[in-house]
């Protein structure tokens, strides 16, 4: 049974309207953006104080890199984070990515990739492609957008034939921008978060050009064939949910093992919360990355 939190914390979601931003599409949505483009997005206080917090440019892509201030790193992730490719990076992230380094220390390089709809796909892989290449990780992780951007990379690599990250987790990764999808108008009114109308736009600003089934915007078309593990975190409230369970179907099938950690009732990006199935898909990702 779905606890008491993740039902107040859902609750909550919807009393602040949170889902209602993604309904919006044109001219509404564009100004919704900007407006959250104001919003502070680095690193907080409490993570500047509680970890060795360094910044670093390449050209305009502002990255940085967290440590923990008295301990040796055990492994270096690489985090891309969500917001369908046309927010920032948020306070929840950040003390997400602390709370990583308090449980499993770590040094994690946080790229501020280019966003849509000012970019595309182009500059934000090409960006992306640069920084990982110059600090390669151990892990790639990532969540919703980033989760389907550190997929797109690792499908790349093998492409090109190049040594991959030992690692690949994503948390409720957008893996189809297309969001055409019959099984997502099931999900719809189960998720509080996401809604389609706006996902899909903004899908299609970082789109650009490209057809919506190509792998570097949408990997579920992709290879599964790549040598990273792969971990992937779900919930079933959550309108990504139908394409990311067709992906996994399709690797197995082609031979992929994933670890599909699938959480009944859960909400989008559900690990990265604090109510007691969040809590519990925080432990079973640390174990992912203790795991040898």
């Amino acid at each position: 049974m779905e606890s008491a939190g993740s039902r107040m914390f859902k609750f909550m979601l919807k009393v602040t309207r949170r889902k209602q931003f993604w309904q919006q599409t044109g001219e509404s949505l564009r100004k919704g953006i900007e407006t959250r483009r104001h919003l502070d997005y680095t690193p907080p206080l409490k993570v500047l104080t509680n970890l060795d917090v360094e910044r670093l440019d390449y050209g305009n892509v502002p990255v940085y890199v967290l440590r923990p201030k008295d301990e040796t790193p055990k492994s270096h992730l690489f985090y891309l984070h969500g917001g369908a490719y046309v927010h920032h990076i948020t306070v929840t992230h950040w003390y997400f990515l602390q709370r990583i380094i308090e449980h499993f220390p770590c040094t994690i390089t946080v790229p501020l990739y280019p966003l849509a709809p000012e970019h595309t796909y182009e500059e934000t892989i090409a960006a992306t492609e640069k920084i990982l290449h110059d600090r390669f990780p151990d892990v790639i992780m990532g969540d919703s957008a980033g989760a389907g951007l550190a997929l797109s990379l690792v499908q790349k690599l093998k492409e090109n034939d190049q040594e991959q990250p030992d690692k690949t987790i994503l948390i409720s990764p957008w893996l189809d921008v297309s969001m055409t999808n019959a099984a997502i108008k099931k999900i719809e009114s189960k998720d509080v978060f996401l809604a389609t109308p706006g996902v899909k736009e903004a899908g299609r600003w970082y789109a650009g050009d490209l057809e919506l089934d190509n792998p570097l915007i949408s990997p579920a078309y992709g290879t599964s064939n790549f040598d990273s593990k792969l971990t992937i975190f779900m919930g079933t409230h959550d309108i990504l949910q139908p394409d990311v369970k067709k992906f996994v179907e399709k690797a197995e099938g082609e031979g992929k093992k994933v670890t599909y950690i699938e959480a009944k009732s859960m909400m989008h990006m559900y690990p990265m919360f604090t109510f007691k199935e969040a809590k519990k898909g925080f432990q079973q990702l640390m174990e992912v990355l203790e795991k040898q």
